[in-house]
């Protein structure tokens, strides 16, 4: 389990115009108010054994080709990746 936690504080001042920057009345005529936002992101990470060379050599291949894609890299180019692999 891991996660991040942000408080964020803020303020704000409503008026009337004018009538809230007289000295002495203007507080009759202001309004301040003051908030705190807190967020939480909590990431939770979940193993999994796998036991089965078989299984896990499947895995990857279906794996592999997600990340080329994600490269850029042209299918043909992926192609002669996966067949040396076989080899």
């Amino acid at each position: 389990i891991g996660g991040l936690i942000n408080a964020e504080d803020s303020k704000t001042l409503r008026k009337v115009p004018f009538l809230g920057d007289i000295p002495l009345l203007g507080n009759l005529f202001r309004k301040e108010d003051s908030s705190t936002n807190d967020k939480e992101l909590i990431i939770f990470i979940t193993p999994h054994l796998v036991k089965e060379g078989a299984r896990t050599a499947g895995l990857a291949q279906k794996q592999m080709p997600w990340e080329y894609g994600r490269l850029g890299l042209k299918e043909e180019a992926m192609e002669r990746i996966l067949d040396g692999l076989e080899r």
